[in-house]
């Protein structure tokens, strides 16, 4: 453990930055603020106070901060390292294991989000609460702007994508002329059949507006088959599905539920 201290006012985490350890709040407070999917700063979903600590999620997962961490007042604190947490953990497994155990069960709007696209997901739908947050927390987010090409025709769609911020028009081309398939908006899954056979993408997907994707290469996908053995068992069950499909020009995207259900209704 190393001493740090903070001034008031002082970002100490910033969501979507890359973390520095574990800290033990020992004087003074902070406050948490997150950023939802519609971009809207929450402020104080939560006040860290002497005894407590935060920066494990990043820590442990090795991914980015999920929410952001500030200081109220001059704050002094125990910091635990990346490095020295992996060292810790090869002494002490079971802290380890406590630590997710806790992180299972945090509630703030993004992991919120995240829950509820993954439940209504097919892939993640009956999976164990365990495999759920590894899933969650190896979710990384990319940032286009208008216009930009979120994937195109012919590229390798071995990632996984679920759109948290923004809308992306689904587009193909036919006889020299472009054609519009759909627009996407926040909660969609993107290339779950590219992802799983490490096919090539079939349309190209360019942003409405600026955007916030959420994304998970297939070899994150595989540290967390090696971590959960019924989990791979699952996985290989659903790509065998989806090969028997045959389909020749399949749709590599599902909406949300309740958008599917308006869609439907309209349409009869």
């Amino acid at each position: 453990m190393e001493s740090v201290m903070f001034s008031p006012e002082h970002v100490i985490l910033k969501q979507d930055a890359k973390g520095d350890g574990i800290y033990f709040v020992t004087t003074g407070d902070c406050v948490v603020n997150v950023n939802n999917n519609l971009g809207e700063e929450i402020h104080a979903v939560r006040l860290l106070v002497e005894g407590e600590h935060f920066g494990e999620i990043s820590t442990l997962y090795d991914c980015l901060v999920s929410a952001t961490v500030i200081s109220r007042n001059y704050n002094i604190m125990a910091r635990m390292t990346q490095d020295r947490f992996k060292e810790f953990s090869i002494e002490f497994p079971e802290y380890k294991d406590l630590l997710k155990k806790r992180i299972k069960n945090y509630k703030d709007p993004k992991i919120n989000f995240l829950k509820k696209t993954f439940r209504s997901f097919f892939l993640f739908k009956d999976i164990d609460d365990s495999v759920l947050t590894d899933l969650m927390y190896q979710m990384e987010p990319k940032y286009y702007t208008k216009g930009q090409l979120v994937c195109k025709i012919g590229q390798v769609g071995d990632t996984l994508l679920i759109i948290e911020k923004g809308e992306v028009d689904i587009k193909t081309h036919m006889e020299g002329n472009e054609f519009m398939l759909d627009r996407l908006i926040p909660g969609t899954v993107i290339n779950y059949r590219t992802f799983l056979l490490d096919d090539l993408v079939d349309v190209d997907m360019v942003c409405v507006s600026g955007c916030k994707i959420l994304e998970m290469p297939f070899k994150k996908l595989e540290i967390i088959m090696l971590e959960h053995p019924e989990f791979e068992i699952e996985i290989k069950k659903h790509q065998q599905r989806i090969l028997n499909q045959n389909i020749e020009y399949p749709l590599d995207y599902t909406v949300p539920p309740d958008i599917y259900k308006q869609r439907l209704e309209k349409n009869f």
